[in-house]
């Protein structure tokens, strides 16, 4: 069997896709999977690194966007 190879995307440095559906109990959205990752293991792995970025994002707007 011959399978045809089509690019639906290039990822840069930085992007991501499916990172939703992990990091907020969601369902997925995508139909393609590559690799599967359960919740708890991504989050014990890489929680640290979101709340960080979580936390960045929340000083950035309270001090630079009015609300």
């Amino acid at each position: 069997m011959v399978y045809k190879r089509t690019v639906l995307a290039s990822l840069k440095r930085g992007q991501s896709f499916g990172e939703h559906a992990i990091l907020n109990s969601e369902p997925r959205s995508d139909s393609c999977t590559f690799l599967t990752v359960e919740q708890d293991a991504f989050l014990s792995i890489f929680g640290a690194f979101f709340q960080e970025k979580l936390a960045q994002a929340q000083a950035f707007f309270k001090t630079n966007v009015l609300m």
